[in-house]
């Protein structure tokens, strides 16, 4: 994925995470996680509005594993252009259920 300039680096970052680690599965770039088949239903009973199947969820199977992405946050933006000594990074770590830092910095 070629950078362009004035594109949105995050879309670019989007693009880039999908096309490199999602798409090779099969997996559609607007999928959403499911844990399980119980959480699909639930959600579609909370929301009334959205016409079940419209949602591109990832169906639970178990020849697949358990989707566990580790992401890190780069900023603050009021430090872009980020120079080596002043870049603070937060690493989460991202599942169905959660999203949180699994060591926090103290």
């Amino acid at each position: 994925i070629a950078l362009v300039e004035g594109e949105d680096l995050g879309i670019v970052w989007q693009n880039l995470i999908w096309d490199r680690y999602l798409k090779p599965y099969g997996i559609a770039f607007n999928a959403s996680f499911a844990h399980d088949f119980t959480q699909i239903e639930r959600f579609y009973r909370r929301n009334p509005d959205v016409k079940p199947g419209s949602i591109n969820a990832i169906s639970p199977n178990l020849t697949r594993p358990y989707p566990i992405l580790g992401i890190s946050v780069l900023g603050p933006t009021d430090l872009s252009p980020y120079p080596l000594k002043q870049r603070e990074f937060t690493f989460l770590e991202v599942v169905p259920l959660y999203m949180g830092e699994y060591n926090p910095q103290r």
